[in-house]
C-alpha cells in the first residue's frame, strides 16, 4: 500500500537526463579526487614536475566543465517539463489512478469485516498520533517554527561556536550553563524532527484508510458501486 511516487514512473527522456546528470557528477568527483591527490602530493611529499602540473591543470579544468554539465542537466529537464506540463500532469494523474486501483483490487479479496476493522484501527491510530502531536506542538506548522526558533536560540546563546567549544571540554562548573543550553536545543530539535516523522506516518496511514475505504465501496452490493474497473482514455 505504497503511495504513488511520480519519480518511479519516469519517461525515457527523464530517466536519460537523470542518468546523464549522475554520471557526469560522478565523473567530475573522480577527476577532482585525482586533482586532490596530486595537490596532496605537492603539499606533503615533494614538488611535481612540469608535465604533471600541466596534467593536473587539465584534470581540474575537465572536472569543472563536467560538473557544470551535471548542473545544467536539470535545467534542460525543467524546460522540457515547462513545454509538456499538461501531458505530464495528466500522465501522473492517470498513473496515480491506476496505482490506487491496483492496490484496491489486491486487497479486495479480503472480507469486508476484515477491511472495516483494519480501517477502524488505522483511523484510531491516526487520531492518537494527531492528539499526541497537538499536545506537544499545537499546530501543523509548529514543528517548523521550533526548528527556526532553535536556530535563533543558537545565535542568542553564542552562535554555533558554542557546540565546538562545549563538546571539546568535559562538563565542569564553568561550562555547565553551556552544556544546559546545548541539551535544551538538542531536546527541542529532537522533538521537532520526531514530529516531522510522525506527520509522515500519519499521512501514510491516512492514505491507507482512503484505499481501504475504496475497497469497501467496490465490495458494496449496490449496482452503482460494483461496476467494472474504470479506465482513463487519453
Amino acid at each position: 500500500m505504497e503511495i504513488y511516487r511520480p519519480y518511479k514512473h519516469r519517461q525515457p527522456f527523464e530517466q536519460g537526463v537523470s542518468t546523464f546528470s549522475n554520471f557526469t557528477l560522478g565523473l567530475g568527483l573522480f577527476l577532482f579526487s585525482i586533482l586532490a591527490g596530486l595537490a596532496a602530493y605537492q603539499e606533503w611529499l615533494g614538488e611535481l614536475d612540469a608535465g604533471t602540473v600541466g596534467f593536473a591543470l587539465w584534470v581540474g579544468l575537465a572536472s569543472m566543465a563536467i560538473t557544470t554539465l551535471s548542473l545544467l542537466s536539470p535545467l534542460v529537464l525543467f524546460i522540457w517539463y515547462c513545454r509538456r506540463w499538461n501531458h505530464i500532469v495528466y500522465r501522473d494523474l492517470e498513473n496515480a489512478f491506476e496505482h490506487d486501483l491496483d492496490i484496491v483490487e489486491s486487497i479486495g479479496q479480503f472480507p469486508s469485516e476484515v477491511l472495516s476493522y483494519t480501517k477502524l484501527w488505522l483511523q484510531t491510530r491516526v487520531s492518537r498520533m494527531e492528539r499526541r502531536m497537538s499536545f506537544l506542538f499545537g499546530s501543523k506548522t509548529a514543528a517548523f517554527s521550533l526548528l527556526f526558533l532553535s536556530l535563533n536560540l543558537v545565535d542568542r546563546v553564542g552562535g554555533f561556536n558554542i557546540f565546538s567549544r562545549t563538546f571539546s571540554h568535559e562538563i565542569t562548573a564553568a561550562n555547565f550553563v553551556d552544556w544546559l543550553a546545548v541539551w535544551g536545543l538538542s531536546f527541542v530539535l529532537g522533538l521537532s524532527l520526531a514530529t516531522l516523522v510522525m506527520r509522515r506516518l500519519t499521512a501514510r496511514y491516512s492514505y491507507q484508510v482512503e484505499i481501504i475505504g475504496l475497497a469497501l465501496e467496490i465490495q458494496s452490493p449496490e449496482p452503482a458501486k460494483s461496476g467494472s474497473r474504470p479506465h482513463l482514455e487519453s
